[in-house]
């Protein structure tokens, strides 16, 4: 009999992992802190069976009398839709990652008066309610801690400050005077992503879940095989990371599971 419940709409979320990791073995237990969500992609995924049978034929008879598999190809196709050296570094099966790094604006040293809680900048600090800081070498105080990322909590003056442990948190306390061999601003954070060398690949497991929890794949062992275009248009249109993995097979094991509800 038809049955309306076994019908499957919708996307899930695709997870990635090391070959070899832990697998699902049922729908309800959560995935292991070793599979890594992909995050959000373009329209989902296609995951394809592509087997090849070639006619096993005889002199006797017109039509074959057989058909053999000789191959059985599997893909597993998406576009990333964040842009991250992550991402970049999936596409191209590896490479080198850097970051996140703060970028730095150098201010000057800095006194502390336990009694007030500020700090005095050497020179001109240029900082506003809410910027972040990052401290050089503390002596002599505690309550702040060296190499270390602040919030300006306040601003008395052009070479005055104060501090908090989070945006609009308390002002840090400070239980003795002392100093700061160098304050920074924090302007920014940037990662960098360099290819891998030629003959340098890493093969990983993909994962999938629908969003009905109804249903997981696992794909134990792929490679990134398409080509990656990273098109830059007039918005809505955003910038993708396509990508197509071959299944590979395992020694000893299956290339892939499939999990129903």
């Amino acid at each position: 009999m038809a049955d309306d419940t076994k019908l499957r709409v919708g996307p899930g979320w695709l997870r990635i992992n090391a070959v070899g990791g832990t697998e699902p073995t049922d729908l309800t237990t959560p995935w292991d802190t070793s599979w890594t969500l992909l995050g959000y992609t373009e329209e989902g995924h296609e995951g394809a069976i592509e087997p090849n049978f070639e006619p096993l034929e005889v002199a006797e008879e017109l039509t074959p009398v057989d058909y053999i598999e000789t191959s059985r190809n599997m893909r597993v196709s998406f576009s990333l839709a964040e842009m991250t050296a992550t991402h970049l570094g999936i596409a191209m099966n590896g490479g080198t990652i850097v970051g996140p790094t703060d970028t730095l604006r150098a201010i000057g040293t800095v006194t502390i008066a336990a009694s007030t809680d500020v700090l005095t900048t050497s020179v001109a600090h240029g900082l506003t309610v809410g910027d972040r800081v990052k401290t050089g070498t503390v002596t002599t105080t505690t309550g702040i801690t060296s190499a270390t990322v602040y919030y300006v909590k306040s601003v008395p003056s052009t070479t005055t400050l104060t501090l908090s442990a989070t945006s609009g948190g308390a002002i840090l306390d400070m239980t003795t005077d002392g100093s700061i061999s160098a304050l920074s601003e924090v302007t920014g954070t940037v990662t960098t992503f360099d290819p891998p060398e030629i003959g340098v690949v890493t093969k990983v497991a993909i994962g999938w879940e629908a969003t009905d929890g109804l249903e997981r794949w696992v794909w134990r062992k792929c490679i990134q095989t398409g080509s990656i275009t990273l098109a830059r248009r007039k918005a809505p249109a955003k910038t993708l990371i396509p990508c197509e993995f071959r299944v590979i097979k395992q020694t000893g094991i299956l290339p892939f599971r499939a999990i129903f509800g």
